[in-house]
């Protein structure tokens, strides 16, 4: 038992160390099978990555933290985005990287955002994306192309989005 946390524990350090800012990341390409989750979001309800894709023209897939720096100095930027494209065919969908549902929720009272926050207490899908550090933000079209992966936030996510909508 004390294995397993201090093997957890490791893993956590290793991923917080990963915790970067703004650098685009060649990830282009089509997702694979086992990369379209199915999550909750903070209020229970199941997302399916596959279904968000299929009902809009872009979807911006951000993982996140609510210790992480550069995940909080990025809402603002994401709020705005959401706010701007949503109807247009726009979604974010954040993945929470291994927090409780109350620790997020707690999180999300202090700072409200207007995106589906999803939660992913297992990492499941964080290791399915091959994700080693948060924010990673990855742009995709509604066929399951990765447009681009950025390392935190980036002005060019923007012109990616306006591109596809």
């Amino acid at each position: 038992m004390r294995h397993t946390g201090l093997a957890a524990l490791a893993a956590l350090l290793l991923f917080a160390a990963g915790c970067m800012n703004g650098a685009p990341a060649d990830a282009a390409g089509k997702l694979e099978q086992g990369q379209y989750f199915t999550l909750k979001d903070t209020d229970g309800n199941s997302v399916g990555l596959a279904d968000t894709l299929r009902s809009n023209k872009a979807v911006l897939v951000t993982f996140w933290a609510s210790w992480c720096p550069p995940c909080r100095e990025e809402l603002p930027e994401l709020i705005r985005l959401q706010g701007q494209f949503k109807d247009r065919g726009f979604r974010i969908l954040a993945v929470n990287a291994g927090e409780s549902k109350k620790k997020v929720a707690s999180f999300l009272k202090k700072n409200p955002v207007n995106y589906t926050v999803l939660l992913d207490e297992d990492m499941q899908a964080v290791r399915s994306f091959g994700v080693t550090g948060v924010p990673s933000n990855y742009v995709l079209a509604p066929d399951g192309t990765i447009v681009k992966m950025y390392s935190g936030f980036n002005p060019d996510m923007e012109r990616e989005i306006e591109r596809l909508i």
